[in-house]
């Protein structure tokens, strides 16, 4: 019972639960899936359509609990990393010798954020879900590209 005294209230539970599991699921899936298959991580809606499709999934489906449609923001920054290179070799008979190269690199990384308008009353949308994937690490001046088209699209919660 609340009674507007605050020394008074007490919290007597709470849930927290990941009410879009299945649909995150799906849709890190199917972006993986549409990347290795295309190589477009989606920029805007209309890139985003076939993703939705292989995920099994509309728009008209992917509804907040209070029966918002979510709202999907596209994003794209470059961010630094390192890439990493790991040799092993060997001359006969010495032994193998490990070497670590490190390089610098600034990476194009393409977001996407799920968003929900929240409830009623709430004035600003929060982040459900977000995805991302690095489009092109480039190190002096030359873009490389360190992953393969099949690997996962990161998922950020």
């Amino acid at each position: 019972m609340f009674t507007g005294d605050s020394c008074h209230d007490i919290l007597e539970s709470s849930l927290y639960t990941r009410y879009f599991q299945r649909e995150d699921a799906a849709l890190v899936r199917a972006l993986a899936e549409n990347y290795a298959k295309t190589g477009i991580f989606p920029k805007n809606e209309e890139e985003l359509k076939p993703v939705l499709a292989g995920s099994g999934l509309t728009k008209e489906q992917l509804l907040d609990p209070w029966g918002h449609p979510y709202q999907f923001k596209f994003d794209q920054r470059s961010q630094y990393g390192d890439r990493t290179l790991i040799d092993s070799f060997a001359v006969y008979p010495n032994q193998p010798v490990v070497r670590t190269r490190v390089t610098p690199v600034t990476q194009q990384v393409a977001y996407i954020s799920l968003q929900s308008a929240g409830p009623p009353q709430q004035q600003y949308p929060f982040e459900v879900s977000s995805f991302s994937r690095v489009l092109s690490p480039s190190a002096n001046n030359s873009n490389v590209t360190n992953e393969s088209p099949s690997s996962p699209a990161y998922r950020q919660v």
